[in-house]
């Protein structure tokens, strides 16, 4: 090798190297949220640490609500509006969005910027997760206390050792230059009003939800929250939204008067809540991701969380390549393949991952469920798919799709009893 060929194959590796140097995410674990991030580590943990927070606050809150949607959620940290740009497949940064959320019934993502990680900023990442929170615990809520309650907490600032929930939002500004909207109006929008859709409308209905759930909150005679849970009750008991309230509130003309009072006033009320003694960041733990564990990290949210299936072949074949063994990247690639109908590659990547990994219960789900075993009526098939459920159900107990799976089973071989208990665990 020439002397000049030395120092540009040199540079060239040398080049290599940073390149995938930039790629080493650092991983944070705490109690109940795993966070993966190219920024600074106590930036890193100050995000664990919120989340930790606003999932204290709804344990705080009531002791019986589930906290767990069962789905497996990743925070991504980004360092900054260029490198969200970069994780979502953006063609350029966008600096006025600070967070969001990727639900889903795999897996689910929040995406924050570390950098607008700082008090008197919107969060809504933290709007969205307050989401997945009341759609695991209400059958059914109204959209404007539904929207409500995830701005009612999207604002929450977070400190060292406690969070201020209720905040004042920005909002509120808007519903002191507009005209409130008829709370009988208020409380018949869905899905496909114009007021959660038209431009001219949908801000003034994300204000007034808001500011209508925090005067049912800390409003005068309220009992700082005390009736508006007595309203979710009754919802869930199957009562009529509009008497409900009139019963529990009272006439809608009065809390309309009432309300418009209260958003006109120059400051509102919040709870602060003081960390429970678990939140503690030196307890969390950290690691450095090697460049192929951060491939593969970003590769599964390219498949799951932005759907750019060309970006994610390439990160997770590179992740493979790098290490023949990552089951992170070969669960990945296998549902990429089978969204792409390639059955036989979904099936070989889905057993590389248990090999690696057994337990991988998406994997052995979508492993049975492209086997003979899920449509065969052999009894020695039924008793493997049987098996095999309860197996992912060892992986992660509130996997609905397997009681799905086993209640299908049951209902098949006549056992209506058994069908009916595997229904209700799925649709609980």
């Amino acid at each position: 090798m020439g002397r000049r060929t030395f120092w540009v194959v040199a540079v060239i590796l040398l080049c290599a190297g940073a390149a995938w140097g930039k790629k080493s995410w650092t991983e944070v674990r705490s109690e109940h949220f795993r966070v993966i991030s190219d920024g600074d580590l106590q930036g890193a943990l100050d995000i664990a640490r919120e989340f930790e927070q606003m999932r204290a606050v709804f344990a705080a809150g009531s002791v019986n609500m589930r906290l767990d949607s069962g789905v497996p959620f990743l925070v991504l940290a980004t360092r900054n509006a260029a490198t969200m740009a970069e994780v979502m497949s953006w063609p350029k940064a966008n600096g006025t969005i600070l967070g969001l959320f990727e639900p889903g019934w795999e897996k689910q993502f929040a995406v924050v910027r570390i950098d607008a990680d700082s008090p008197g900023f919107y969060h809504p990442a933290f709007h969205e997760y307050v989401h997945t929170l009341i759609h695991a615990n209400f059958h059914w809520l109204p959209l404007w206390l539904d929207e409500g309650l995830a701005e009612f907490y999207g604002t929450a600032e977070f400190k060292q050792n406690s969070a201020l929930i209720g905040e004042p939002s920005q909002r509120k500004f808007i519903l002191k230059r507009e005209q409130l909207i008829d709370l009988k109006t208020l409380l018949s929008v869905n899905q496909a009003s114009p007021y959660y859709h038209d431009s001219g409308k949908v801000d003034i209905f994300y204000a007034e939800a808001w500011g209508l759930t925090h005067y049912l909150t800390f409003g005068e005679g309220m009992g700082r929250g005390r009736k508006l849970s007595q309203f979710y009750a009754s919802l869930e008991a199957g009562a009529d939204q509009e008497e409900a309230f009139k019963q529990i509130f009272g006439p809608l003309d009065q809390v309309q008067v009432a309300l418009a009072d209260y958003v006109g006033k120059g400051k509102m009320q919040a709870w602060e809540f003081n960390n429970p003694p678990h939140i503690i960041e030196h307890d969390f733990a950290v690691r450095k991701l090697t460049p192929a564990e951060t491939e593969a990290e970003l590769g599964a949210f390219s498949v799951w969380g932005t759907h750019n299936f060309k970006d994610a072949s390439k990160m997770l074949t590179e992740a493979i390549q790098d290490d023949p063994k990552s089951a992170t990247a070969h669960e990945a690639l296998g549902f990429l393949n089978f969204d792409e109908g390639k059955d036989d590659e979904a099936l070989r990547e889905f057993k590389l991952a248990l090999e690696s990994d057994n337990g991988r219960y998406l994997s052995l789900f979508a492993e049975t469920m492209l086997s003979v075993q899920a449509h065969s009526d052999h009894p020695e098939d039924r008793a493997a798919l049987e098996n095999a459920m309860f197996r992912v159900l060892q992986g992660n107990s509130q996997f609905a799709p397997a009681y799905v799976q086993l209640a299908l089973l049951y209902a098949r071989e006549g056992n209506l009893k058994s069908a009916t208990g595997a229904a209700n665990m799925a649709v609980k």
